[in-house]
């Protein structure tokens, strides 16, 4: 059982592997060509299907890896939904999950980031408060939030024009 456990996850991190390498090599316009290779891979019934994943860090590659198409392919809602998603399954699952803080802040970061792509600023903001809990232990985690989540919060005020707000 164990075994099946280690090669489920090791056939994860192979197509994520490829899937990284694939958006690597993606051409700026987009081309039907490079949409069709990704269809390939969202396809892929270990990523398709969440259920295929026969451990909790297995899930969360196939979670990291459609999010990672659905932002590269500009498709802000898909990208909402898709870290909604991955937000529930983190919180359901966080004793199980290695470096669970982090991947908790690169979702809430991804969220952010879509919902300012989509024009929800107002969400967007609440999102990037939430963003900056107290109760971070990891100190990598913790400076990744800080810097991050000022980035965020400086696009917002550059783009409503909360120009009070950015210069604090």
């Amino acid at each position: 059982s164990l075994l099946e456990k280690v090669g489920n996850l090791l056939e994860y991190k192979k197509i994520r592997r490829e899937a990284i390498q694939l958006l690597m090599r993606l051409d700026p316009q987009k081309s039907v060509r490079n949409k069709k290779e990704v269809e390939k891979i969202m396809n892929y019934p270990l990523i398709r299907n969440e259920k295929n994943g026969m451990s909790a860090a297995a899930v969360m590659e196939g979670y990291f890896t459609r999010l990672q198409f659905r932002n590269i392919m500009e498709d802000y809602a898909g990208t909402l939904k898709a870290v909604g998603q991955l937000l529930n399954f983190i919180e359901s699952n966080y004793s199980k999950l290695d470096f669970a803080e982090y991947h908790y802040a690169v979702a809430l970061g991804d969220m952010a980031s879509s919902q300012m792509a989509l024009g929800k600023y107002k969400e967007a903001f609440l999102t990037i408060q939430k963003y900056r809990p107290n109760t971070i232990k990891s100190l990598t985690t913790r400076d990744y939030v800080f810097i991050v989540s000022y980035i965020f919060e400086t696009n917002y005020c550059l783009i409503t024009g909360d120009f009070k707000r950015g210069i604090i």
